[in-house]
């Protein structure tokens, strides 16, 4: 790494305090980082699922840890509102059009009358069997 921009050497600014270098351009990266437990109960969801979704690809997550053994996750703020944003669900249909499963609006009464068994005997008779 050069050493010029090394951490703790000063960094982009060019100054050697703690206030300064990659410590103040790291602090604009993220606002706020989670940890497991704390973005389960933000999602009303367990620690394992959150586990799930960091494990599959698609809640991404910082390993803070020391070491591959000790993993140490945190979640950042835009990431989680990523998360959520891919995984909000937007109504099926514009207003006014029909949503799938409920029942066609039906042009009147079957000719036999309006119960089951009249409109299934006309059905029938119209498919010819």
């Amino acid at each position: 790494m050069d050493q010029d921009h090394a951490p703790g050497r000063g960094g982009p600014t060019g100054e050697n305090s703690a206030m300064g270098g990659w410590t103040t351009f790291l602090q604009f990266l993220f606002d706020r980082a989670y940890t497991v437990p704390e973005v389960a109960e933000k999602l009303a969801i367990s620690p394992r699922q959150v586990q799930a979704h960091i494990d599959d690809g698609s809640l991404p997550a910082v390993n803070v840890g020391r070491g591959s053994d000790r993993h140490d996750l945190r979640i950042l703020d835009d990431d989680l509102e990523a998360f959520v944003r891919r995984r909000k669900l937007v109504p099926p249909h514009a207003p006014g059009q029909r949503m799938r499963g409920t029942p066609r609006p039906t042009a009147g009464p079957a000719p036999d009358g309006d119960s089951y068994a009249a409109q299934r005997a006309a059905r029938r008779l119209r498919k010819g069997a």
